[in-house]
């Protein structure tokens, strides 16, 4: 079982540990320093009803959290949302990403959301694994657009109409 239910403040301190797990992996996120508490509450306060931001729960406990986030800022694009999903190291690779991807596309829908897009670096071979696998298409790809530590990543797009 997965439920999502939307963040409150007292989730920060999981998003920052979850967060910077994230970073520390190097294919993830394109954030190179481990980030704060008070800049983790920065991301927080940047989603709202229409792009919400949810804290993931198994059957135990919260385990990470998702977000459906605004597209490129413009009118035009307020019926698309790039989303994000964030666990614990301790539950990736259990089925909790594809579960929260349904759970996601199913919250999109019922904010007036019809596309959905996903950034990720073409050497995180699991979540490009997931995408794929729920009927995702790769939209675009961004050549050694990333620098870190000593390597160039490549930015896949990943996009699908719901």
């Amino acid at each position: 079982m997965v439920l999502l239910k939307i963040a409150e403040k007292e989730d920060l301190p999981l998003f920052t540990k979850v967060y910077n797990q994230a970073i520390r992996m190097r294919n993830v996120t394109a954030d190179i320093e481990e980030i704060t508490e008070a800049q983790m509450a920065s991301i927080f306060s940047q989603h709202d009803t229409s792009r919400p931001l949810y804290t993931i729960f198994n059957e135990q406990q919260a385990i990470g959290y998702a977000s459906l986030n605004h597209f490129y800022g413009r009118p035009a694009y307020d019926e698309t949302a790039e989303l994000s999903i964030y666990l614990d190291a301790e539950t990736r690779g259990k089925g909790y990403g594809t579960k929260v991807m349904k759970l996601l596309e199913q919250e999109a829908a019922s904010l007036n959301i019809h596309y959905l897009t996903g950034y990720v670096f073409a050497q995180n071979i699991p979540c490009n694994k997931l995408f794929e696998k729920q009927g995702y298409s790769l939209w675009g790809e961004l050549p050694q657009i990333a620098h870190i530590d000593e390597k160039r990543l490549d930015l896949n797009i990943w996009g699908k109409q719901i």
